[in-house]
């Protein structure tokens, strides 16, 4: 919203790295993979599978919350442009 402010609506298109529709798809694309590799190692949808990379312990759950964190970034993004009239 801030950009919009500052630098208008056509300016804030320029600034964005990637569409907001792209920033959704990754988002599911990412919550979805998460839920399948319970799937894939022979147990429940969204299971919970860590590995611990030097220690460090890392999950599908940590895939999922990235997942859901791209959907409503992306999401937000997609109505604050509607909002202020940025072009498709």
């Amino acid at each position: 919203m801030l950009l919009s402010l500052t630098f208008g609506s056509r300016g804030v298109r320029r600034l964005l790295p990637v569409s907001p529709a792209r920033l959704i798809g990754c988002g599911l694309a990412c919550a979805t993979g998460a839920g399948l590799l319970g799937l894939l190692a022979g147990e429940a949808f969204l299971d919970g599978l860590w590995m611990f990379p030097g220690g460090l312990p890392l999950g599908s759950p940590l895939l999922f919350d990235l997942g859901v964190f791209l959907t409503v970034l992306g999401s937000a993004m997609h109505m604050q442009e509607k909002l202020t009239g940025v072009p498709d």
